[in-house]
């Protein structure tokens, strides 16, 4: 499936589910590594992080730039064309943070 269809996929999701209450997430620390806080609930009812340890950047495998060249995003490294990757998959930011 392509990567418009699922982002349009994804975006109709979002529309039914906007009919549905959202399940409530704990803000409850769950690693020493890292610490989010949410200041306005309202505007960002949920925000996850995850730790990642001994990554090594480098260049990407030659089917992830490929599948990014396939919709016009330069390859820049294995970090960033992953978070690249699922966001033109599943339509959904992600940042990684060093």
């Amino acid at each position: 499936m392509s990567f418009i269809l699922l982002s349009i996929s994804y975006r109709l999701i979002l529309l039914i589910s906007s009919f549905i209450e959202l399940t409530s997430y704990s803000n409850e620390l769950k690693s020493t590594f890292t610490s989010v806080s949410i200041e306005d609930p309202d505007l960002c009812y949920r925000y996850a992080a995850s730790v990642v340890t001994d990554v090594k950047i480098g260049p990407s495998p030659m089917w992830l730039r490929r599948r990014l060249e396939n919709v016009r995003v330069r390859s820049i490294n294995n970090v960033v064309d992953v978070t690249n990757f699922v966001m033109m998959e599943l339509g959904q930011p992600l940042h990684a943070f060093d």
